[in-house]
This record gives structure tokens, C-alpha cells and sequence, in this order.
């Protein structure tokens, strides 16, 4: 399991990070877990923050992370979770000119959905 949270949880901050925790992943019989800091598997900064950051999914050591307000800027930032960094930035805001809240990948295809409007859209070209 993967959690991902600003370094300073105010924001606009300025020097900003995200803070990656790593933890295991609890058996299925196990009906409630709460961690600690003893259970952290690894944690580390990521150099790049983005103030306004959504729903994300975790594919192939990858976190694909959706941002953005909208048409002022919107996107999914691809961190690659063994390297500490961000890999890839992909802007959609001249595509979809809402707010993105989410990111899935599935059977290979990109797809995200926007505030407000229903809008379910698929991104080409991520991988």
C-alpha cells in the first residue's frame, strides 16, 4: 500500500513535496488494520509537488497521479516509485477543461473521469 500526502499540509505552500509511506499489504481476513510507524516499509520526499492533486493509481512500480483545477491546468504526474521521482508529466487541460478526479488504467487503456459533469474521458499516449 502505497500513501502519498503533502510534506506541509497547507496549500500553496512554497517548497513543497509529497511525502511517499510504503506499507504491506494486509491479508484479507484481516477485517480492520491501522498502521503505524512501525509498520512503514519505506518512506521518502518527492521532489516535485502539485497543489491541487486528485484520485491516483499504482500500475507497474508507477503512481499515475491526477491534478489540476481544470483549463487553467490539468494533468497526470507519473512518479516512479523506485526511482524517487517524477518520470513524466502529461497536461490535459487543452483536451478536457474540467476538473480531473481520477485515474485508472485498465486493459491498457488510460482513463479518467472529471468533476462535476459525468465526463469519463481516455488519455492516449501515457505509457
Amino acid at each position: 500500500i502505497v500513501y502519498m500526502q503533502r510534506k506541509n499540509t497547507k496549500i500553496g505552500e512554497k517548497n513543497n513535496c509529497f511525502a511517499i509511506f510504503e506499507f504491506p499489504l494486509p491479508k484479507l481476513k484481516e477485517k480492520e488494520v491501522t498502521f503505524t510507524d512501525a509498520d512503514v516499509l519505506e518512506s521518502y520526499d518527492l521532489d516535485t509537488y502539485l497543489p491541487v492533486y486528485q484520485g491516483a493509481c499504482i500500475k507497474g512500480g508507477k503512481i499515475y497521479q491526477t491534478y489540476g483545477t481544470g483549463a487553467k491546468s490539468a494533468g497526470i504526474a507519473i512518479f516512479d516509485l523506485k526511482a524517487h521521482k517524477m518520470e513524466r508529466n502529461v497536461s490535459v487541460k487543452n483536451v478536457i477543461p474540467y476538473e480531473p478526479q481520477s485515474v485508472c488504467i485498465y486493459k491498457g487503456k488510460t482513463i479518467m473521469n472529471f468533476g462535476g459533469k459525468g465526463v469519463v474521458y481516455e488519455i492516449k499516449d501515457i505509457d
